[in-house]
């Protein structure tokens, strides 16, 4: 049993306090640029308590190819702290590019990130 706490404490996310989501999407944004995506948007939604965590929803809709569809998947994914990417479309173009839709939920344990993460659910 000591050996599993071990492995899930060494493989979880931790689950901050704060929501921080202006902070969540400036990084975002940045590592959108880094990698050259442009046509993007993002929208943030009101918070919501799940069982014992609030999850602030999100939806990044943007443009690239696959490369850079799956390298935001990757990005958000390795972050330090836990994202729940809860659905997925992806729509080829006609250029051959990849318009996704991304619906991320960020989450954190408390109510104090509430004002900063935007009004209505996307």
């Amino acid at each position: 049993m000591e050996a599993l706490r071990e492995f899930a404490g060494a493989n979880s996310k931790p689950i901050p306090a704060q929501g921080d989501i202006a902070e969540f999407v400036r990084g975002l944004v940045t590592y959108l640029d880094r990698i050259g995506v442009v046509d993007r948007s993002i929208a943030t939604g009101t918070p919501a308590r799940e069982n014992d965590v609030m999850a602030a929803p999100m939806t990044l809709t943007m443009t690239g190819d696959f490369m850079a569809v799956f390298a935001t998947l990757e990005h958000v994914e390795s972050l330090p702290r836990l994202v729940r990417v809860s659905r997925m479309k992806l729509e080829l173009r006609k250029d051959g590019l990849l318009k996704a839709d991304l619906s991320l939920d960020v989450l954190f344990t408390g109510a104090d990130g509430l004002a900063a993460a935007g009004e209505g659910r996307p």
